[in-house]
């Protein structure tokens, strides 16, 4: 019996488990965000005096500001005086510790080190980009190597952070004065984005205690002619604010790689307008500042050309491009508004966005603009 227990203390003890492992196995970032990762050791039964671990990561993803990125853990400089080295670049690092002197060794559980990383690009989809550990070497007070029975890695998933910004602006048709427009369409607003058919509300956003004027198109652009790089459905209030679906004045857009954009508002019978320079978003959702492109000097192309003063130091978007084609041409009236005279409804021949189309939409609206083009490179 004596026998037999000795056996299985002995066999217990040459199978303890050595387990090396990332503290936290799955991770979401968003981009740009840092993160610390814990690489730790467990299930320790003989005296450690040094490791080596190799650390990698696909460096398309994740990254390190330099070499100070690892920082020493305490398992082994709890016990005495060490020497903590890393070395290598490009997402592939060897880290290595071990005791000075004469010293016992390391038991039990504890933190190897730390690694701070940045997430510096989207990963799609849920796979993710993994943070590795292989190659590692642990080695008693003998300089015998110790197994390590299992090894556990984590996984990162990089999200694109969220932006923040505020857009006001004036339409010309349903502007009366003192910095409001009129609502009259609110009866006769669609359910669906009249500039892309797959954003659909069940219903419009309650306002209270403005009022909704129409639907709008903004846009976000690196440069003055590149493309497009982020879209939204919106509304505009009678004060000029714009607001997303749910009635936020707080535009929520994606940091994909900068923060810093032109921006872009279109209406569907009015010239589009971009704003005269790069615009910063805040990644605070607290801290917004407001992109007023109702000011002179706001609007790409200058006051007058691209943007109609309706009254002193107030822009709006010139009205009568009933066609959409950045200009306010003859084909806009006699074409497309002309044949909607007495009509009512959502319609792109009311220029002054009141439901009805009649002869002040062409006569008084309209045709005072013909000859203007919107500025959007």
């Amino acid at each position: 019996m004596i026998l037999m227990l000795f056996l299985s203390i002995s066999t217990s003890a040459m199978f303890a488990l050595v387990r090396v492992y990332i503290d936290e196995p799955e991770n979401h970032l968003f981009l740009r965000e840092e993160l610390s990762l814990s690489v730790n050791i467990e299930g320790m039964a003989d005296d450690l005096r040094g490791y080596k671990v190799h650390v990698s990561f696909d460096p398309n993803y994740l990254e390190i500001a330099d070499m100070s990125a690892f920082q020493e853990g305490p398992y082994l400089s709890d016990i005495g005086r060490t020497q903590f080295y890393v070395d290598g670049s490009n997402g592939e690092y060897n880290v290595t510790c071990s005791l000075m002197g004469i010293t016992s060794g390391a038991l039990g559980d504890g933190n190897l080190f730390t690694v701070q990383l940045k997430a510096k690009s989207l990963v799609t989809g849920d796979a993710g980009t993994d943070v590795i550990l292989s190659d590692i070497v642990m080695r008693d007070l003998l300089n015998n190597e110790i197994g390590v029975g299992q090894i556990d890695n984590a996984n990162v998933v990089i999200e694109a952070a969220p932006l923040y910004n505020k857009i006001k602006v004036f339409l010309q048709g349903p502007y009366i004065s003192g910095g409001s427009m009129n609502h009259a369409l609110t009866s006769v607003l669609p359910l669906t984005s009249p500039y892309d058919s797959s954003v659909t509300i069940s219903a419009l956003p309650n306002v209270s205690p403005h009022y909704i004027v129409d639907w709008v198109d903004v846009e976000l652009r690196t440069g003055l002619s590149s493309a497009s790089e982020q879209r939204m459905s919106a509304f505009v209030l009678e004060n000029g604010s714009v607001v997303d679906l749910n009635g936020d004045p707080v535009l929520k857009w994606q940091y994909l790689t900068t923060t810093s954009f032109y921006v872009v508002v279109r209406h569907r019978n009015h010239l589009g307008i971009m704003s005269s320079s790069q615009r910063s978003l805040s990644l605070d959702p607290q801290s917004v500042s407001i992109v007023d492109l109702t000011i002179p000097g706001s609007v790409y192309g200058g006051d007058e050309i691209g943007v109609r003063v309706v009254e002193a130091g107030v822009l709006a978007l010139y009205t009568g491009d009933a066609d959409i084609n950045g200009q306010v041409q003859n084909i806009d009236l006699y074409i497309v508004i002309l044949p909607q005279i007495g009509s009512s409804g959502y319609l792109v021949g009311d220029t002054n966005l009141d439901s009805q189309v009649q002869n002040t939409d062409l006569y008084l609206n309209a045709m005072p603009n013909v000859g203007k083009a919107s500025q959007i490179p």
